[in-house]
């Protein structure tokens, strides 16, 4: 890292410009070279990701998933798909403590992330004869004739992972001396906090499973990051409240696949101790 201050802010501009070139990309080797530049800052020139730049990626990242991107190529879909979960772990494992209270920017990725997943039933996107788009997926992937496997959600399984169950290195005060008097658990906490928001990730879970379906094998790879949310949601509330809630808000249907995911958790996922 450069001493000079004027030196590390020129370096740090490196990281909008690379951005830019993600937003406005629609060439898929100049997207895969762009992204494996942002990889390398973000997992080896941690000092280059100061907050502004933290926040302006992840925003980047959630336009990258949505349909309105400029990427409409879909020839390497599954590579595109692969590098975002990369960058998203190696931010909540690099960069954690800057995150603060941004999980909001985080969520919306993941969700659609969790989208691209599924394949849209095509019954249920009939409505009156016109078609309706539940999954908003970004151009550049294809279901039809590349859909993403079972190790695309291992990928995604791996970043809930590290949301959910973050390790304490990632955490901050971890470098506080071992002397140092602890009042709180810092691991608990943070699964704490996650758990006001995975609500919202096992809702629209619920609702992709109404509206489309994984593709081969993809239920079965997606089953710990779905057990991972609900370990969280019993942290903060035992007795099942926070489940309770989250289904008042859910119809019939999706309030059913609440039920059947968050039994299939506490026969086969939850944790009862030695």
């Amino acid at each position: 890292m450069p001493q000079n201050l004027e030196d590390r802010s020129v370096a740090r501009a490196i990281v909008p410009k690379l951005l830019s070139v993600i937003d406005s990309c629609n060439d898929e080797r100049i997207l895969k070279a762009a992204m494996q530049n942002v990889k390398i800052v973000v997992k080896d020139r941690k000092w280059l990701m100061h907050q502004h730049n933290l926040e302006a990626l992840l925003c980047t990242l959630e336009r990258l998933c949505s349909p309105s991107t400029t990427m409409r190529s879909s020839a390497h879909g599954r590579f595109i798909y692969t590098d975002i979960c990369n960058v998203l772990r190696f931010i909540l494992q690099f960069h954690r403590p800057s995150l603060g209270g941004r999980l909001h920017i985080v969520i919306p990725i993941l969700e659609r992330l969790m989208a691209c997943l599924f394949v849209q039933i095509k019954a249920v996107a009939l409505n009156k004869g016109r078609f309706q788009n539940i999954f908003q997926h970004p151009p550049w992937l294809d279901q039809d004739m590349k859909p993403l496997l079972p190790e695309h959600a291992e990928l995604f399984n791996r970043v809930v992972g590290l949301l959910c169950n973050p390790p304490q290195s990632t955490l901050p005060g971890f470098r506080m001396r071992p002397d140092q008097p602890r009042l709180t658990d810092p691991v608990r906490e943070a699964r704490m906090y996650v758990s006001g928001y995975v609500p919202n990730l096992i809702h629209v879970y619920c609702h992709y499973q109404l509206h489309g379906v994984p593709g081969k094998g993809i239920k079965e790879a997606l089953t710990p990051a779905v057990f991972a949310m609900f370990d969280v949601l019993d942290l903060a509330a035992p007795e099942d409240a926070r489940v309770i809630a989250l289904g008042a808000s859910m119809g019939k249907a999706q309030l059913a696949l609440l039920r059947r995911e968050h039994a299939e958790w506490k026969q086969y996922g939850r944790w009862r101790g030695i």
